[in-house]
C-alpha cells in the first residue's frame, strides 16, 4: 500500500455536498437583475455563431418524499400543477430561443427532478412540442429522462418515445425492502421490472 499524507486526510475529513451535478448545489445563488443581465449579455455573445446546445429541465414534482433526497422538489399529489409550471418553462424557452443562434443545434435533452414522470403523458406531449417548436433538434440527439418506476405507465413509455426521448434511467436506490422503509421509498421488484421491460419495448 503506498504512503498516505496525514495531511491530505485531514483536510478532505469534512463535510461537503453531494457532487451530484456540476456545478453542485452550493454554487448556486438566487440570481438579481445583474446576474440575469450578464447571462443574457453572454449568450448573445457565444452565440453570434452556431454552437451545440444542450438542455435541461428540471421537473420539480414528486408524489412522496424520499427521505434521502437534496434536489429542489415540491411534494404534492395535484399533477395539474404541471400544466402551470410547464406555463412558465414555455415563457423561459421563448426568453433563451430569441437569443440563440438560428442554426445552433440541440445536441442533449435531459429531463431530471423531482420526478419528470410527475407529469402526465399529454403534459409530457406538450413539453416535447414546445422544446422542438423552439429549438434545432433532429434524430441525432441525446434525449434522457429519469423515470420513477412506482408512477410509470405504458402510457408514459410512449409519449416519451414519441416526443424524441432515446435513453431512460430507472431510480432505483435499493431492493432491500428494510433500506426502501428506511428511505421512505417503498418500490417492489415487480415494478422496476415491468418499467424496464416497458422502456425495452418501445426502445429497443
Amino acid at each position: 500500500m503506498k504512503n498516505v499524507s496525514l495531511d491530505l486526510i485531514k483536510k478532505y475529513n469534512v463535510q461537503g455536498p453531494r457532487y451530484t451535478s456540476y456545478p453542485t448545489a452550493v454554487q448556486f445563488q438566487e440570481a438579481d437583475d445583474q446576474d440575469v443581465k450578464v447571462l443574457h449579455n453572454y449568450l448573445i455573445d457565444r452565440n453570434e455563431e452556431p454552437h451545440p446546445i444542450s438542455l435541461y429541465f428540471h421537473i420539480p414534482f414528486c408524489f412522496s418524499l424520499c427521505w434521502y433526497c437534496g434536489c429542489t422538489k415540491v411534494i404534492t399529489k395535484d399533477q395539474d400543477r404541471g400544466d402551470l409550471y410547464l406555463d412558465y418553462l414555455e415563457k423561459e424557452m421563448d426568453q433563451v430561443a430569441k437569443i440563440l443562434h438560428p442554426d445552433s443545434e440541440v445536441v442533449q435533452i435531459h429531463f431530471g427532478g423531482g420526478t419528470p414522470t410527475f407529469l402526465k403523458p399529454d403534459q409530457l406531449q406538450r413539453l416535447g412540442k414546445a422544446i422542438h417548436s423552439r429549438f434545432n433538434t433532429n434524430s441525432e440527439t441525446e434525449f434522457g429522462v429519469e423515470i420513477d418506476p412506482r408512477k410509470c405507465t405504458k402510457e408514459h413509455i410512449q409519449t416519451l418515445a414519441n416526443i424524441g426521448c432515446n435513453r431512460a434511467s430507472l431510480g432505483v436506490q435499493d431492493t432491500n425492502e428494510e433500506v426502501q422503509q428506511a428511505i421512505h421509498r417503498i418500490q417492489p421488484l415487480r415494478a422496476n421490472k415491468t418499467s424496464n421491460q416497458m422502456a425495452s419495448g418501445v426502445w429497443n
